[in-house]
């Protein structure tokens, strides 16, 4: 499956997986899996220096030992950490773009007693109501002014509990990309994305290192080259979701099956994951730990996908996603 074919642009839109947060959350729950090996005091000072943020009543309750617990995962495009022309170039400047948005949004639902995992992806352009007051944007602006807007929005719009909260941005998921040696994908032909700097010629079994990765999995101007022709994706950020689900799932096979017990390997991991990733003040490493121990079988056929319903829509002058009512309902 290493060097399978990804999706098609045409094919279907069944279950997402967003990329670069799943990496983190899975290294997370790896080196739960891992504490012991590589010395579990060593894990819990490196813990102990992640950002954290303060969102006490915000995040709900903790559960009780053994019981369902729904992590929101964020991807933000803040551009904070660009610091040379290159990096301008591929991603933009914190003049240039403003502030930070959340790139890519998904729920997490972990049930150690089953021993498995839900997910659900949101489209950064789902067009739904903010709280506080309801005013209706695209889902990815709740996040502008910090994640408390965020999570209180998915909670008016779904009504469900959040318990923690976990954060990357580009420069982890590239960071973490490099640690694990690369990812593989099969191209049967050149690809291109002139907004993110994707640019690869070379076919056949592909070796994408993080700055290839992250272009690759940011793309929303998609366009694949065949019998000698450019076409372009028209599905947008459909599309990107569907690429980053093919991405994860080799990701995580290869981390799984490569040796990450490997001191070193795990190390530089650890050391990627631990700098680049900000939690929420209640999430503490015992919890990780303890989830690993739930989790040593951990395994890409355990983590269930699943996408929202949504339908492309237009309001004003811009174009976004909604929910189809029915099924939110």
């Amino acid at each position: 499956d290493a060097v399978g074919a990804p999706p098609s642009p045409g094919a279907g839109l069944r279950r997402t997986w967003p990329q670069r947060l799943l990496i983190s959350f899975n290294i997370l729950l790896i080196m739960g899996c891992l504490a012991s090996a590589a010395g579990i005091g060593y894990f819990y000072y490196r813990f102990g220096q992640l950002p954290r943020i303060d969102l006490d009543g915000v995040i709900s309750p903790k559960s009780p030992p053994g019981e369902p617990q729904n992590f929101l995962l964020v991807g933000s495009d803040t551009r904070a950490f660009v610091d040379n022309p290159d990096e301008a170039k591929s991603f933009g400047s914190s003049a240039r773009t403003g502030g930070q948005r959340s790139d890519t949004i998904i729920l997490v639902r972990v049930d150690p007693k089953t021993r498995r995992a839900a997910m659900v992806s949101f489209p950064r352009d789902l067009w739904v109501p903010i709280a506080p007051d309801g005013r209706k944007q695209r889902i990815n602006t709740a996040f502008q002014n910090g994640p408390e807007q965020l999570i209180q929005t998915i909670k008016l719009n779904w009504n469900v509990p959040i318990h923690h909260y976990i954060q990357v941005d580009f420069a982890s998921f590239r960071g973490l990309v490099d640690a694990g040696g690369g990812v593989q994908i099969y191209l049967p032909g050149a690809v291109r994305d002139k907004v993110t700097g994707l640019n690869i010629t070379d076919t056949g079994c592909v070796l994408f290192h993080g700055d290839q990765a992250l272009a690759y999995v940011r793309s929303r101007q998609f366009q694949y080259q065949e019998n000698g022709r450019w076409y372009s994706d028209p599905r947008g950020d459909l599309g990107r979701i569907e690429r980053q689900q093919d991405f994860i799932r080799r990701a995580l096979r290869k981390a799984l099956s490569n040796g990450l017990t490997s001191p070193s390997k795990l190390n530089r991991l650890v050391n990627v994951g631990i700098d680049n990733v900000t939690v929420d003040s209640e999430l503490s490493a015992r919890d990780i730990v303890n989830l690993g121990k739930q989790f040593k079988s951990l395994a890409p056929d355990t983590l269930a996908q699943f996408a929202l319903p949504v339908v492309n829509a237009r309001r004003g002058a811009a174009s976004v996603v909604v929910v189809q009512e029915s099924d939110k309902a």
